[in-house]
């Protein structure tokens, strides 16, 4: 039920995530949604491997889950848990480059994840 909501919010637009009780719920979740964004969009490339297993593609969008002060995104501020990025590409050395998404989904800085 909540895949099927999050998707149609997706689909319409709309500004959303999907939460769940459990880290391999977590983990359906986000394998269901990266089975059929490939089937839809037909992705290939390079992907990058995840911290907990998932790839990432060019597109994608992540979250970090640790701050990394000497990842600066501006004089006042880094790279911080939670923040919420598409992946812009993914590099050979399995790097990601990704672009900060704001609340409204406003594209802001980019940086380069290891």
């Amino acid at each position: 039920m909540a895949y099927k909501a999050w998707h149609a919010d997706r689909a319409a637009g709309v500004n959303t995530i999907m939460l769940a009780p459990t880290t391999d719920t977590v983990a359906e979740l986000n394998n269901r949604a990266q089975a059929d964004r490939i089937a839809r969009d037909g992705i290939t490339g390079r992907g990058a491997t995840l911290r907990d297993g998932a790839t990432a593609y060019a597109g994608d969008i992540v979250f970090t889950r640790k701050n990394a002060r000497w990842l600066p995104l501006s004089r006042t501020d880094h790279v911080r848990n939670r923040y919420r990025w598409t992946v812009r590409k993914v590099g050979k050395d399995g790097s990601v480059t990704v672009q900060l998404l704001g609340n409204d989904n406003t594209p802001g800085r980019t940086v380069r994840l290891p």
